[in-house]
């Protein structure tokens, strides 16, 4: 082990911790690791002192670090390790950590699924000018291969409302921002959940939608933004009423 990775793996210094004086013992130790570790002073690598160690630290039961552990656990930002060199280490959470938690808020806040599907409608639209911009050979090559293996599928009577998902996270991604990546595929694994249950009943939808792609593919490969956005907003509003028909159907 380099001095470097020594130095990661030991436990951080105990006065940064501050002891809990109020309600909502676990909530509040959560918070405190999490600043700590969005601040930098706890590193990915870094092995937090025991249990036993942090309850002392900050003045509660070991029952109430273990909750905050969990919570840290379930965010991506720690990962709980057992046997001889076990415990809680901080690690780098990843798009997959970050787009969960997305995903969460969305489905366990009110938020009207009108919303989310009108807030989707506004990233994918004012993305077009950036992945015209900065769209790779390959990024096309992967959307046309999408487009490929989606109407295979629909012309066979399915109508994958996955596949055109990961068409549209693939737009997303070519636009080469990870951040409008993220948010796309949080929004997308949304819908899915309005809509999964019955979307291989119309599979003339999704020959459509195969139809609206090849030409997006094609406005995005001749750096068309005009073209490529009015592209992108008809088939997004005709997605929109799709879901609302799906969710009706499922819910009748």
């Amino acid at each position: 082990m380099t001095s470097g990775a020594a130095a990661r793996s030991a436990a951080p210094p105990n006065d940064i911790y501050r002891r809990i004086t109020t309600d909502r013992a676990s909530d509040q130790v959560l918070e405190q690791l999490q600043t700590l570790i969005r601040d930098g002073r706890l590193k990915a690598g870094d092995r937090l002192p025991a249990s036993t160690e942090l309850a002392n630290e900050f003045g509660v039961g070991r029952s109430t670090v273990r909750e905050a552990l969990r919570g840290l656990q379930a965010s991506g930002m720690v990962t709980i390790k057992v046997g001889a060199r076990g415990g809680a280490y901080v690690t780098e959470p990843t798009g997959r950590h970050i787009g969960q938690r997305i995903l969460d808020m969305l489905t366990l806040s009110s938020v009207a699924d009108t919303d989310v599907i009108e807030a989707r409608h506004i990233l994918e639209l004012n993305v077009i000018p950036l992945v015209c911009e900065r769209a790779t050979d390959d990024d096309i090559e992967d959307l046309l291969a999408s487009c490929d293996r989606s109407t295979e599928m629909a012309t066979h009577g399915s109508c994958p409302l996955t596949m055109a998902a990961g068409f549209h996270c693939g737009v997303a991604k070519a636009s080469h921002n990870a951040a409008i990546a993220l948010l796309a595929g949080s929004f997308y694994q949304y819908e899915l959940g309005l809509a999964v249950p019955v979307d291989d009943q119309h599979p003339e939808s999704g020959l459509a939608a195969q139809q609206a792609h090849r030409r997006l593919v094609a406005a995005i490969a001749d750096r068309d933004v005009e073209k490529a956005m009015r592209i992108m907003d008809s088939h997004l509003r005709g997605i929109a009423r799709e879901v609302q028909r799906l969710k009706g159907s499922r819910t009748a």
